[in-house]
């Protein structure tokens, strides 16, 4: 995991950046801020892929917990990636690298990752001391970790720090110290609220794609899409691929390369840009590569799925044949 989120995040941001350079002949500060953007592996999606019936029957435990565990963290470590260029380009150079190191990552990151895990340590006691101990005639592991998030997220988001990361170590920590033993039977309820959440996000980006920014980029704006999709994340994850214990051999890296999905993260980061500098072309690339994304990845799902899973030997296909793993089905 730290390799692919410390030098695989940087190494994904340049190559993203430099693409958009070359394709868009934008400045570089504004080319590294889209670059920037559209790095973070978004976990809604991703979780769209590693969970369900056919991802249990065709991919293997370690690599979706390696999906779900780089997804659930980059979106928010990316914060301190997308801050940089927006910073440069608003102040002088002393005073955005000044303002980067002391605001940017030692508060709304290295505070967020604390309060988060704080947060989260102290509700996986109570959770679990309040189960041995039989204080609730009844327990929700759902109901508690939706509470968790919205509760981690306001908290720190008044503090001035970033929620997104907070909810992400508050989550890892109630996973250690809670008592999860109802948590495969509320699998299934878990996945309903995820599409719950997912579907009026993905409507509303729906209703605002800019066509007509997107016709402007031309040519340009298509070559950029799919040179991202192929090259932002699949040579990262071949060039680590001997420090991720959980790829093996040649087709776990290319599969775990090739689902790194760009989604509702990029989007948030993308309004953040554009209220901030008020730059229509942050937003008509990143929503044109997100909407590639959702589309290029969720018709890929299924098929490139099953046939990871046929091809590694080591997984069998569901005796009913039934398939609910893809994005683009689930909306």
């Amino acid at each position: 995991m730290a390799a692919i989120l410390v030098p695989g995040m940087v190494g994904m941001w340049l190559v993203s950046g430099g693409l958009v350079y070359l394709l868009l002949g934008v400045p570089l500060w504004a080319a590294l801020l889209i670059g920037a953007i559209v790095t973070p592996t978004d976990p809604v999606l991703a979780g769209t892929i590693v969970t369900g019936n056919t991802a249990a029957e065709y991919i293997p435990e370690p690599i979706r917990n390696l999906l779900t565990a780089e997804s659930g963290a980059n979106d928010g470590l990316a914060y301190p990636v997308v801050f940089l260029p927006i910073l440069v380009l608003q102040h002088p150079p002393q005073r955005a690298i000044s303002d980067w190191l002391l605001s940017t990552l030692l508060w709304e990151v290295g505070a967020a990752i604390v309060i988060g895990a704080a947060i989260g340590a102290a509700a996986g006691w109570i959770e679990r001391e309040s189960r041995r101990h039989e204080f609730l005639e009844e327990t929700s592991l759902l109901s508690v970790t939706v509470a968790l998030t919205f509760a981690v997220l306001g908290a720190v988001k008044l503090l001035g720090s970033d929620g997104i990361l907070a909810a992400f170590a508050a989550g890892l920590l109630f996973n250690q110290f809670a008592d999860a033993t109802d948590e495969a039977d509320e699998q299934k309820v878990q996945e309903t609220m995820l599409r719950l959440f997912t579907f009026p996000i993905f409507v509303l980006f729906g209703t605002a794609l800019p066509v007509e920014q997107w016709a402007s980029l031309g040519v340009a704006g298509v070559i950029l899409a799919a040179s991202v999709l192929l090259l932002r994340r699949l040579p990262m994850v071949l060039v680590f691929r001997r420090a991720v214990s959980e790829t093996d051999g040649d087709r776990d890296p290319l599969f775990a390369g090739w689902f790194g999905p760009i989604g509702i993260a990029a989007l948030f980061y993308a309004t953040v840009a554009h209220r901030i500098l008020g730059s229509e072309l942050v937003w008509g690339a990143v929503s044109l590569v997100v909407a590639t994304s959702v589309l290029v990845h969720g018709v890929t799902s299924s098929p490139f799925t099953k046939l990871y899973g046929r091809a590694s030997d080591r997984i069998r296909p569901p005796a009913n044949g039934t398939d609910q793993s893809s994005i683009f089905s689930r909306g």
